[in-house]
């Protein structure tokens, strides 16, 4: 879903997310701000395609160059291939990169400070958004998570309200400090989630976490 913002346009899943980019572009951001700000905001509305729990993948074209940016999570030291029983099972959940993935681009590209960028998405966890179809879809179709999810999300259908006080508290804290999320009491709240569901992470699997900068692939056709 587009918007624009004078001869720039920004276009994600979500017309929420596209009109905060746009909205930072013509508050004078560059594109990597704007990238992290409908990122967060993603986040926020569409959490089952775009959460905070996934991977990030930066590819962008600058007057110096492509620059390629790989932030697909690590599997646990602890996993092997003989323990995962099926795609499903909670083996299967790696170390999340997308936080790390917008500290890369806010400490090399961006031009506004981080809380300013991840502000509208925080504003909108707490103070609500209305249920769009896709996480409606997600809903109904996910009633066998866990109990956690069931407060949240269950009894919510498409067009009701919902808000996300502790997403919100959790952006406000990465908006000060992302490593956080790898390297302090974050990193420590989500091992111990996850352990206690039977995935086998550890805190170093999330500290020593960092995505790395490749070279994309290229070919004529």
């Amino acid at each position: 879903m587009p918007s624009a913002s004078g001869k720039r346009v920004v276009s994600s899943q979500n017309y929420v997310a596209s009109y905060v980019g746009a909205k930072i572009l013509e508050n004078g951001g560059n594109a990597f701000d704007a990238s992290i700000a409908v990122s967060a905001v993603l986040s926020v509305v569409m959490p089952h395609t775009s959460g905070l729990g996934g991977d990030g993948f930066l590819l962008a074209k600058t007057p110096e160059g492509i620059i390629a940016y790989n932030a697909s999570g690590w599997a646990s030291k602890e996993l092997s291939v003989e323990k995962i029983p099926d795609y499903r099972s909670p083996f299967t959940v790696m170390v999340p990169g997308l936080v790390d993935l917008w500290q890369f681009i806010h400490e090399n590209y961006a031009s506004k400070p981080l809380q300013e960028l991840l502000n509208p998405a925080i504003s909108i966890a707490s103070n609500g958004f209305m249920v769009g179809r896709s996480l409606h879809h997600a809903i109904v179709s996910s009633f066998k998570l866990s109990e956690d999810w069931q407060k949240v999300y269950g009894n919510k259908r498409f067009s009701d309200e919902i808000r996300l006080n502790r997403m919100a508290r959790i952006l406000k804290h990465i908006s000060r400090d992302p490593r956080e999320f790898y390297d302090g009491k974050i990193a420590e709240d989500l091992v111990k989630g996850l352990r206690e569901r039977g995935v086998p992470v550890s805190y170093e699997d999330f500290k020593e976490f960092h995505g790395e900068k490749v070279t994309p692939l290229k070919s004529t056709y």
